[in-house]
């Protein structure tokens, strides 16, 4: 158990260094800014961005399998899609590709709205998004954000 908790917590931190770093965009979808986009404002983010992507079905996420066969993590700065920001969390597989290097594989990319109104799922295939109706938002204390 232990060791999962640390394979999780370094898969975060790769995840979150290859989404600062990464700037990949293909012609379909909307190009990311290179500057870092602040989170402070967003109602959900962090661990209940991920209890609300695991609240949805494997079939409504678009993944094969169990949602237990993935990792589910969740980008620290925002993005901009069509003049609204969104939080970015990514379901995919790591593989240790040697003693100390991982690969993450995106196999689910959703975006949650910053005042949590919308869910997106991106299509691998063709670039495009579809909306999925939001769940009831998880119970913690760190889902509310102070907003302005």
């Amino acid at each position: 158990m232990k060791y999962r908790k640390v394979l999780a917590l370094l898969a975060a931190v790769v995840f979150i260094v290859l989404a600062g770093c990464s700037n990949e965009a293909d012609d379909n979808s909307e190009k990311e800014s290179t500057t870092a986009i602040t989170t402070d404002t967003a109602v959900i983010k962090n661990s209940d961005a991920v209890d609300l992507i695991k609240s949805y079905s494997e079939e409504e996420l678009g993944l094969e399998g169990s949602l237990d066969d993935y990792e589910i993590m969740v980008s620290s700065s925002g993005i901009k899609l069509e003049d609204e920001y969104y939080i970015k969390v990514i379901a995919g597989k790591i593989t240790k590709n040697s003693e100390d290097s991982y690969s993450i594989d995106e196999i689910g990319q959703y975006f949650i709205s910053y005042d949590a109104s919308k869910l997106l799922v991106r299509n691998k295939e063709d670039g495009t998004y579809r909306e999925l109706e939001m769940h009831a938002l998880p119970e913690s204390e760190s889902s509310v954000a102070d907003l302005p």
